[in-house]
């Protein structure tokens, strides 16, 4: 887990994380781009890394982390367990929609035969009133409990669809849309160790082996390109 910061962050950020990878120096992030302190006529030395755009690199880097987090084993494992959990819920919504259903039809059935009643004379309407409107109140209830299991039918369906999943966890909203921020960063601390950056590309260094679909012994790196920034 990341350690809480008392400013909030608008995005994840790679400070601390991105590296010269001429001189190995740690590049400064102006709010703009990351640049090589020793690349500036003030350090009086001659790096060659020209400054790349601090959101290009980040955005590079998190797409290069979520292709290595989503390989297919992967997607397939999280399908399969959420499919596994889906089907023991899916099967008691079902339950409580099928029975609630069948509640309703019984209320109605009975509703139908106090009316009977009325209409052959067998009784007053006031003398059934307040059996009507139990069972009305019931059958209202009832079509609410029948929705509710429903909805949570369709909700299942949703979630346990391969496809929409792999949509899900391989979009770059997921992750830095607004809404996952704190996981964003956390995914970057827990599995990037350093980022070295050399003006058209960048080499990320991960902490442990990353798995691959093309590479099953995994991977400790990757090489990710980058467009060259207006100062380059």
């Amino acid at each position: 887990m990341v350690n809480p910061t008392t400013v909030r962050q608008t995005k994840p950020t790679l400070n601390d994380l991105v590296y010269c990878n001429n001189c190995g120096a740690a590049m400064v992030n102006n709010g703009k781009l990351y640049h090589c302190p020793n690349s500036s006529v003030d350090s009086g030395l001659s790096c060659p890394t020209k400054p790349v755009y601090a959101d290009q690199l980040l955005y590079a880097v998190v797409r290069q982390v979520i292709n290595r987090l989503t390989t297919e084993d992967t997607i397939q494992s999280i399908t399969e367990t959420i499919k596994e959990t889906g089907a023991a819920n899916g099967q008691l919504q079902r339950t409580r929609m099928e029975q609630a259903e069948a509640a309703i039809v019984d209320a109605k059935s009975k509703k139908t035969a106090f009316l009977q009643l009325v209409e052959h004379g067998a009784k007053t309407y006031q003398d059934v009133a307040a059996d009507i409107a139990a069972l009305d109140s019931a059958t209202a209830s009832l079509a609410y409990e029948s929705i509710v299991a429903r909805n949570e039918l369709e909700k299942i369906a949703f979630v346990s669809d391969v496809q929409g999943i792999r949509e899900t966890a391989t979009s770059m909203d997921t992750w830095l849309g607004g809404n996952n921020l704190d996981e964003a960063q956390e995914l970057l601390d827990l599995l990037v160790q350093k980022v070295m950056v050399n003006s058209r590309s960048a080499l990320v260094v991960y902490h442990e082996p990353m798995p691959t679909d093309d590479h099953p012994e995994s991977i400790t790196e990757d090489l990710v390109q980058l467009y060259p920034s207006i100062n380059a």
